[in-house]
């Protein structure tokens, strides 16, 4: 799988938050109630995470970090940066097969695609990211997990990983 950054997605981002951050701030001021101050923390933190999205040598080495957390997990995959693809705007990573989390549907002994399997997977692969290894994939939407035809939960997409400290 081939990630590609298009030309002028960095500028545009960066127009976006010159307006986003100001007007949130703004928001805050005018109607200070506990939803607004959580947009403008949300606004304000994904304007300083959004570059590190934009930086692919930066996600690859995050992809090869959780990988080497859920090694030789039974129920967990992720898959292998293609190192030869790895560049500030494109990011090669290994294809992994699978239907989005939220399309699983059970079926008579088909244990691989048991909802409840995935969800426990799912739970349990988040608290190990959050409490044991301390790097958060934090973009946890059904089109980032899979579950693949063995039963695996698959991760995807590592553009927003948070190091998270141990206290």
């Amino acid at each position: 799988v081939v990630k590609v950054l298009r030309p002028g997605v960095e500028q545009l981002v960066a127009k976006d938050m010159t307006v986003a951050v100001p007007l949130v701030r703004w928001l805050a001021r005018r109607y200070p109630n506990p939803h607004v101050r959580n947009a403008r923390t949300v606004v304000e933190e994904y304007s300083v995470k959004i570059a590190e999205e934009m930086d692919f040598v930066l996600e690859a080495s995050y992809a090869r970090r959780i990988r080497e957390n859920f090694k030789g997990h039974p129920r967990v995959a992720v898959p292998a940066v293609v190192e030869s693809l790895v560049t500030q705007r494109v990011l090669g990573l290994e294809y992994m097969e699978g239907v989005r989390i939220d399309q699983v549907v059970a079926r008579s002994g088909d244990a691989p695609h048991d909802p409840r399997g995935v969800v426990s997977t799912v739970m349990e692969l988040y608290l190990q990211m959050m409490l044991v290894d301390g790097l958060f994939h934090a973009d946890p939407h059904p089109g980032n997990l899979l579950a693949s035809p063995d039963g695996k939960v698959v991760l995807l997409d590592f553009g927003m990983v948070v190091d998270v400290p141990r206290e």
